[in-house]
């Protein structure tokens, strides 16, 4: 990154539309200057910026003088939590879990909702899995709730025309990006199949489950992936969505 960038979290620099384009847009550098200067985000893949150091995001600093001066170093805002699944039969752990990847947002005046869990395999952007529901309202959510991708998925259900509940009707989808723009996919407009079941949303954390076979964007990318045992466990950045109480004990 050419000079310096203000301290800023990733939920001010990632809008919630972007954040479900493109994993790689939600790794924000975040480092430290006077008031002057202008707010850069992530440099892309493989330019020469690297990531030296992460931060949970309750742990980022104020943006006072003396921890402008001590947050000298580019920071990763990481939330906390678990992402793991196995493809084609290679247990994977990623455990770099970005706050701009992983939200449930409700925006009341479109009606746009969407809940979004993601995480990369190291510091680096890529690769990336990313588990995706739009057209979902995580806290009206009746759980557990799975949502199908493929001929007998939600694609086609008809839009609700409750104010309360997400204009569109939900759309799941898996994707996996060895690196940039290298995608493999299930979803409803790049095929493949696949299942996502959310078990469980206390506070602000998310439980559930996925599967499915990934077709890739381009048939030079090579075979079709298999999913099996993905898993997740994670902290959401909430945008609009209420935090859901915990049961209490019977």
């Amino acid at each position: 990154m050419s000079g310096t960038a203000r301290l800023r979290y990733a939920a001010d620099v990632i809008a919630p539309c972007r954040a479900c384009s493109s994993f790689a847009a939600s790794f924000v550098l975040l480092s430290a200057c006077g008031d002057a200067a202008k707010t850069q985000d992530a440099p892309a893949a493989g330019a020469d910026a690297k990531v030296v150091s992460r931060v949970a995001v309750e742990d980022v600093p104020e943006h006072s003088a003396a921890a402008m001066a001590e947050a000298d170093k580019p920071q990763l805002v990481t939330t906390r939590g678990s992402l793991s699944a196995t493809l084609n039969g290679h247990a994977l752990q990623f455990e770099t879990l970005t706050t701009g990847a992983n939200a449930a947002v409700w925006a009341p005046a479109t009606r746009v909702a969407r809940v979004m869990v993601g995480g990369s395999d190291g510091d680096e952007a890529f690769p990336a899995l990313r588990v995706l529901l739009e057209g979902v309202r995580l806290d009206k959510l009746e759980l557990p709730a799975t949502f199908t991708i493929g001929p007998k998925g939600d694609a086609k259900a008809e839009a609700s025309k409750d104010p309360e509940r997400p204009l569109s009707p939900p759309r799941p989808r898996i994707v996996y990006e060895i690196e940039a723009r290298k995608i493999w996919e299930a979803g409803p407009d790049r095929g493949g199949s696949g299942t996502i079941t959310i078990e469980a949303f206390e506070g602000k954390r998310i439980r559930g489950t996925f599967a499915g076979k990934l077709e890739p964007h381009s048939s030079a990318f090579g075979p079709p992936i298999e999913i099996t045992d993905g898993r997740f466990e994670v902290d959401l950045r909430l945008n609009g969505v209420e935090p859901r109480t915990p049961a209490g004990p019977p």
